[in-house]
């Protein structure tokens, strides 16, 4: 279940990239600690991803948080 974004609460930007895709989450730090899901994306790489510009992995993270 998504919640809704508050901006009086912390935020957690979680990234991650494969060969195949990319991914990333933004979660919000409620007050007992726990996280809470605001929004989420991931994306497979196109043939012109995996060969060209997203070839190294800190391209393929660095557009994951975009």
């Amino acid at each position: 279940c998504l919640g809704w974004y508050d901006v009086q609460k912390p935020i957690v930007i979680i990234s991650d990239a494969s060969n195949q895709g990319l991914g990333t989450v933004l979660f919000q730090v409620q007050s007992d600690r726990s996280r809470r899901l605001i929004a989420s994306k991931s994306r497979s790489l196109t043939d012109m991803d995996q060969d060209g510009r997203l070839s190294s992995w800190k391209h393929r993270n660095s557009v994951g948080m975009l």
